[in-house]
């Protein structure tokens, strides 16, 4: 009798949307066979730990060393499958699985498996009534009918696998995971990790800072959960840090999601962006985290902190030749923060440098939940600043805020406002060096006029 096979075909096309099964079975093989490739040939960008003994593969490594070496890049890197971690030949791998027509045999857990990729270019029709091109990937994996068992614990490992080595779902614990809007604005793309910040190193004023941590804290809380339920009212907090550029609105975003272990997911608008689109990017998130968690029963749920940075600048006039534009309209933002499509546990952040630039009915009560000011550097936080760069390494309390008081009354006489960003630019360079810092003040007016802060510097923000 002949024996049965089954086939599984696993297919992607337009943007990519990495909570779907498609990266991480071919990702999962690829990187299997790179790591044989890189071990054979003594390549020290072998990582032990990214093999997976129960994969073995049919084929001589040795063959593909030079085969790879040959290949011409034809796609850049961000096209590639988990191109933020790979290397140019994990590139030219994952390029050759994915985008030609190969067919490469191995085996998991003693059971046999083939897999073939192909490459097809199709015309979709989109609403507008124009044909936009689209690459669909597509690719099979087909083994003995009798092997199901051990064909789903491959695609569980494969799952499992690409969380841990690409998508930062095993993630350090010291890290948080940055994710920015795609182009059409309709799903988040892994942007990397940064390690997380200290509140300590965020130099607001203590009462204001505290605020805002308790007021977040208590909306975290699941009795405040159920609280908004009773009441028939959406479970959604949302912020506005408003004031001048560089006075540290999204530092304060970085620490605020360090603290309470939530990633970030910054709203990027671009020209493609459509009202439709930002519903489903954030909608994306969600449907991400369900899969996530159906992926992987042992994993820990990933919360996202939804950031729109410098909100004044969407909806200013733009000239009508501006490539630059987005077709954002007004109600749709609102839909999206405050209506029947917003999602639900919505934590966002909204910073602007300009609160007079925006409508009245973006912020108003019940719409915007909070809204914290950003000033100009006051005493409390130049002092604080000053004694954590420069006096570190004294032991004597007493002069250093002796020393502190000195740097501050000739800060004054100055009579200029600074933000806390160039203040720690300027104190970077006299690191416990408090006499210094003070006698080459005039350094720090010349950078103070040179970037004209008061009016023209914007903040670094959170994905430069």
């Amino acid at each position: 009798m002949e024996t049965q096979t089954i086939t599984t075909r696993f297919e992607h096309a337009g943007p990519r949307h990495h909570s779907k099964i498609f990266y991480q079975p071919i990702y999962f093989i690829s990187n299997n066979l790179l790591q044989n490739i890189l071990n054979n040939n003594g390549s020290n960008k072998f990582k032990p730990e990214m093999i997976d003994n129960k994969l073995e593969f049919y084929l001589d490594i040795n063959k593909y060393i030079e085969f790879i070496k040959d290949i011409k890049l034809e796609m850049t890197q961000s096209d590639s499958i988990g191109s933020e971690h790979n290397t140019t030949d994990e590139i030219n791998l994952n390029f050759i699985l994915d985008r030609y027509a190969t067919d490469l045999k191995f085996i998991y857990d003693g059971a046999e498996f083939n897999i073939k990729t192909d490459k097809l270019i199709k015309q979709y029709p989109v609403p507008t009534g124009y044909n936009e091109v689209t690459i669909s990937s597509t690719y099979e994996i087909t083994c003995k009918s009798v092997d199901l068992d051990k064909f789903n614990a491959f695609v569980k490992e494969s799952i499992l696998y690409y969380h841990k080595h690409f998508s930062g779902v095993s993630e350090d614990s010291n890290k948080l995971s940055m994710y920015i809007s795609g182009s059409e604005g309709n799903y988040f793309e892994h942007l990397g990790r940064r390690n997380k910040r200290s509140m300590d190193t965020i130099y607001l004023p203590h009462k204001q800072k505290q605020h805002i941590i308790d007021d977040l804290s208590n909306f975290l809380k699941p009795e405040t959960k159920q609280r908004y339920s009773k009441l028939g009212v959406n479970y959604k907090r949302i912020y506005l840090l408003e004031g001048v550029p560089g006075s540290g609105k999204s530092s304060f975003i970085m620490a605020l999601a360090s603290k309470f272990d939530y990633n970030i997911a910054i709203v990027s608008f671009t020209p493609k962006m459509t009202d439709v689109n930002l519903i489903r990017g954030l909608r994306s998130l969600d449907e991400s985290q369900r899969s996530r968690d159906d992926d992987e029963k042992e994993g820990k749920k990933k919360k996202f902190f939804i950031v729109f940075e410098d909100m004044d600048c969407i909806f200013k006039e733009r000239k009508s030749n501006d490539e630059n534009k987005n077709a954002i309209t007004f109600s749709g933002l609102l839909n999206a923060l405050d209506g029947i499509t917003t999602s639900e546990n919505l934590v966002c952040f909204i910073t602007t440098n300009y609160k007079n630039n925006l409508d009245s009915a973006l912020i108003r009560p019940g719409r915007v939940d909070y809204i914290m000011n950003f000033d100009y550097a006051i005493k409390e936080q130049i002092i604080e600043i000053f004694k954590i760069y420069t006096c570190e390494t004294s032991t004597d309390e007493i002069e250093t805020n002796k020393i502190a008081k000195e740097f501050f009354d000739s800060l004054q006489d100055l009579n200029i406002k600074i933000s806390t960003s160039l203040l720690q630019q300027y104190l970077m360079k006299y690191l416990d060096k408090p006499e210094d810092a003070i006698k080459n003040l005039c350094e720090l007016k010349k950078m103070y006029d040179a970037c004209h802060i008061s009016n023209d510097a914007g903040e670094t923000g959170l994905y430069n």
